[in-house]
């Protein structure tokens, strides 16, 4: 008896490798726990400064971390750029299709050594929405932000 229950377990634990949940996975991502928030300069409407206001407030909320704010890319570390499509902030000549006027684009990208997440909206409300979609795909901790390196 003992001798078939040690088989299952062994048996169970061969196959356990392909069956394990991905929080038990090393998390490969690009860290954004230093990351800057790049706003463009100049005016902005009241959705654009609210989405990067509710981007750095919900950051510090849920991991601990104030992400401060600039209207220039973080030359020593990752930047993540809040606008919309037509006012962005735009590093190493990025090309990006166009979203439609309520809908929004999340993507990463990496000019030179430092990355860059883009969440650019087709509009002032769509910028929200991409804020929104980004803080639900993000990876959290205390003290740690991160996500899919390939978004």
């Amino acid at each position: 008896m003992k001798t078939r229950i040690h088989r299952s377990l062994i048996s169970l634990l061969v196959c356990l490798p392909g069956l394990a949940p991905a929080a038990i996975a090393p998390q490969s991502g690009l860290d954004l726990s230093r990351a800057t928030v790049v706003i463009r300069s100049g005016d902005r409407t009241e959705p654009e400064r609210a989405a990067a206001t509710a981007l750095v407030e919900e950051v510090e909320r849920r991991t601990g971390i104030r992400l401060s704010v600039a209207s220039t890319f973080n030359p020593g570390g990752p930047s993540i750029a809040v606008s919309t499509f037509d006012g962005a902030p735009r590093q190493g000549g990025e090309e990006f299709p166009a979203p439609a006027p309520e809908g929004y684009l999340l993507r990463t990208a990496t000019s030179g050594a430092q990355p860059v997440v883009y969440i650019l909206g087709g509009g002032p409300r769509a910028v929200m929405y991409g804020v929104g979609a980004f803080l639900r795909m993000a990876d959290w901790a205390k003290g740690k932000l991160s996500i899919a390196g390939g978004v």
